[in-house]
């Protein structure tokens, strides 16, 4: 939408406001916040390239708003509600800090399967049986570690982990390297800044969540 013109341009206002719309239904937190930080990174950096794009920075993000608030009400749903009513929901029955707690029981569980299967691990989602009797009382179980990385050595151990960990390293070997390419030829286009900068935040992303465990 930012540099291109034509259908690809209409294609690219498409995929910037369902994408965003399908994030703030999601009701992750986690993944809003990546969003908005990439967001304004994006448009951050192609406000300098004067006042077309500028045009063209408010009219996405004017269209991406009006599109999360529009889906709110009918059709789509029987009554009007709030776009981020059911955010709010989660967050009252479920707060960032217990959330955040939860994760980390997850994740401590998650690295004492591998201590006791070190290299093949536990088998595919056995975090939650494999967990059972090696916990304090209370603790919450999940067949989901919340981190692909530490999801691949609960689940494989180190011969799942050492190939998945080097593919991870040179995944960030290439954002890194793309972005400050970027940065160094000033060039914000969709192959050389955005799509690495997807990529990071993804790769973000993933150390808190299951990602990687849905299509």
């Amino acid at each position: 939408w930012l540099r291109a013109r034509g259908a690809p341009a209409i294609v690219g206002l498409m995929a910037l406001t369902l994408g965003s719309i399908g994030i703030v239904y999601s009701t992750s937190r986690a993944a809003g916040v990546c969003f908005a930080a990439a967001l304004v990174i994006v448009s951050l950096v192609h406000l300098v390239a004067g006042w077309p794009t500028s045009r063209r920075v408010a009219t996405g993000l004017v269209v991406a708003g009006v599109g999360g608030w529009g889906i709110a009400g009918p059709p789509f749903f029987p009554h009007r509600v709030q776009p981020f009513a059911a955010t709010a929901a989660r967050g009252s029955g479920q707060s960032l800090t217990q959330n955040g707690h939860y994760r980390t029981e997850f994740w401590h569980e998650a690295i004492g399967v591998f201590k006791r299967h070190p290299m093949v691990g536990g088998g595919y989602h056995s975090l939650a049986t494999e967990s059972l009797g090696h916990t304090k009382p209370g603790w919450a179980l999940s067949p989901l570690a919340h981190s692909g990385y530490l999801q691949a050595l609960s689940d494989g151990g180190l011969m799942l982990a050492v190939p998945f960990s080097v593919a991870c390293i040179g995944l960030v070997w290439l954002v890194l390297r793309g972005l400050a390419r970027a940065v160094k030829r000033r060039d914000f286009s969709v192959e050389t800044f955005v799509l690495p900068l997807t990529i990071g935040a993804l790769l973000a992303h993933s150390a808190i969540d299951f990602d990687w465990s849905y299509p």
